[in-house]
């Protein structure tokens, strides 16, 4: 029995801030909370004083890549270039330093260029001609090869033709590839071993706790072909048997077809098959591309790029058969969805072929007009939002998809107005997981440097208790886990953190700022900020 005390252990109700000074914790699980001292009829074990700190529930990350988190921070790291010259550079670096067989990166975004332009084939031949290059854009929806990496396409027959290989100006391959073709380049990336990616799950592991995940709802899937996805279940498996995984896992798990989700079903999976701390959670689908890319599907051309409306990345009825499929045998669906035209396909398809008494969601749900909303209404599907999201695009936004659009999307307040479920997530690695950080972009509207002044769309603006009430209550609702997980209460997990400032009281531009002093799982403590300095 453990007495934690002399804290402010929040809970929120209604959207007001409620403070227990104490709590007890008993076999991972909260026994009893309060203001009084009725605690002292309890067996104590140990007591930890909590010194005055705030104390909140664990976060949860509604929508992440866990595995490809570690797999990042192994792999050629290319986040924050400012050049294609960088991108060289980085990428000669690690050949020297690694001697790698395949060079795969990931982090460059050509927005933070000054001229703008895609890193090209003859970019990357410039690094190696002969170590196959592949190097996928922040966002993960589309990636620059080099000329050995053609090779092995044209070797194997793969059609080059279409929309997904981009060509120049003079119709030669240019080195892009988008959407479904990453899959045809990834199956030649030698595939990691099972211990591979136990240690991936490690690093992401720790990174979350240092910023005080205690739950994550990741797809991992997407790291990897559906033939070697064995070896991630196999690594998870391996890591509960050894009581290594302590941050509780729900995995969304990603069919690209109708086969693999049959086949998948025949390996005996059904949702919410739990091993420990790792559960088998929704159906993801991908549905489109990324609004910094241009592959996000619209309903209209893009206000930047009368030529296209993005990438449908999936046919609309293999999209309605994988709805009505998955929700057949009780899996929930997650649909990535970030342009117009793929939410109003998915929620239209929802609607018409899904079972409403689940929780199926749209995951990034991102360009939206007000039709969206009341289709959200009509289909009972959630929605799964990444705030951080806006350090960048609202940079862009409006560019990309004219005035009207933009002021009608990431309505962070319109969900909550409509009393449409909203959880809160990061999709890292493609933004940091760093929650204060996206809790800044919702509850300011504006990037990590206060830009706007006043914010982006200030009417959807929400308050820093219903950004954590989206970071932690709502993402349990996502997995039906609201009556044990993502408050502190009796009956709840021991999974909550202790910060070094009171959030709902401090200037609102310093949230961003805030740091995890200790982060504990089922009332254990498994991250210190003193020790890790």
């Amino acid at each position: 029995m453990k007495l934690f005390t002399n804290g402010k252990i929040v809970n929120i109700k209604n959207s007001q801030v409620q403070y227990n000074e104490s709590m007890l914790v008993f076999e991972g699980k909260i026994l009893w909370i309060g203001n009084d001292k009725s605690y002292e009829k309890y067996d104590i074990k140990e007591t930890i004083d909590l010194e005055g700190n705030l104390v909140l529930p664990g976060f949860n990350d509604s929508h992440m890549h866990f595995v490809g988190i570690g797999l990042a921070l192994s792999g050629c790291d290319l986040s924050g270039v400012k050049s294609i010259g960088e991108i060289k550079d980085r990428c000669k670096k690690y050949i020297e330093e690694k001697n790698p067989k395949w060079l795969v990166g990931r982090g460059w975004n050509q927005d933070n260029f000054q001229d703008k332009t895609l890193p090209s084939l003859e970019d990357m031949n410039e690094v190696s001609r002969d170590i196959p290059i592949f190097l996928k854009r922040v966002c993960g929806h589309i990636a620059v090869v080099n000329r050995a990496v053609i090779d092995l396409l044209i070797e194997s027959n793969i059609d080059l033709e279409g929309e997904l290989f981009g060509r120049d100006e003079n119709g030669d391959l240019d080195g892009i590839v988008k959407e479904q073709a990453l899959d045809q380049v990834q199956y030649f990336v030698p595939e990691p071993s099972v211990e591979d990616y136990e240690n991936y799950i490690l690093s992401a592991q720790e990174k979350c706790l240092e910023l005080g995940l205690t739950s994550v709802q990741t797809d991992d899937f997407c790291v990897t072909t559906f033939d070697n996805i064995d070896r991630i279940l196999k690594a998870y498996e391996n890591l509960v048997e050894r009581n290594k995984l302590k941050i509780k896992v729900n995995h969304q798990s990603l069919m690209r077809n109708q086969l693999e989700l049959e086949k998948f079903l025949a390996m005996g999976f059904s949702y919410g098959l739990e091993k420990g701390n790792f559960k088998i959670g929704p159906i993801k689908i991908l549905a489109d591309g990324s609004l910094g890319a241009r592959t996000a599907y619209m309903k209209e051309v893009y206000n930047d790029d009368k030529t296209t409306r993005g990438v449908l990345a999936i046919k609309e009825e293999e999209l309605k058969n994988l709805i009505f499929k998955s929700n057949e045998k009780g899996f929930p669906v997650a649909v990535h969805g970030i342009g117009s035209g793929t939410i109003d396909l998915t929620l239209s398809l929802i609607k018409a072929v899904g079972d409403k008494s689940l929780r199926n969601s749209i995951v990034h749900s991102q360009i939206t007009d007000l039709e969206i909303f009341d289709k959200y209404k009509e289909s009972g599907a959630m929605a799964h939002i990444q705030p951080i999201f806006l350090d960048y695009d609202l940079h862009i936004v409006r560019d990309r998809v004219g005035d009207k659009m933009a002021e009608s999307s990431y309505n962070f307040k319109r969900y909550i107005d409509m009393d449409i479920m909203m959880a809160f997530g990061s999709d890292a690695p493609v933004e940091t997981m760093d929650v204060f950080k996206g809790l800044h972009c919702a509850v300011n509207r504006t990037d990590l440097n206060n830009w706007p002044e006043g914010g982006y769309v200030p009417s959807q603006k929400i308050s820093v208790e219903e950004g954590i009430e989206a970071y932690t209550s709502s993402g349990a609702y996502a997995c039906y886990e609201e009556n044990y997980k993502g408050k502190l209460l009796p009956g709840y997990y021991a999974d909550f953190i202790v910060i070094e400032n009171n959030i709902f009281e401090e200037n609102t531009e310093k949230l961003k700022d805030n740091r995890v002093m200790k982060t504990y799982c089922d009332g254990e403590l498994y991250y210190e900020r003193e020790k890790h300095k």
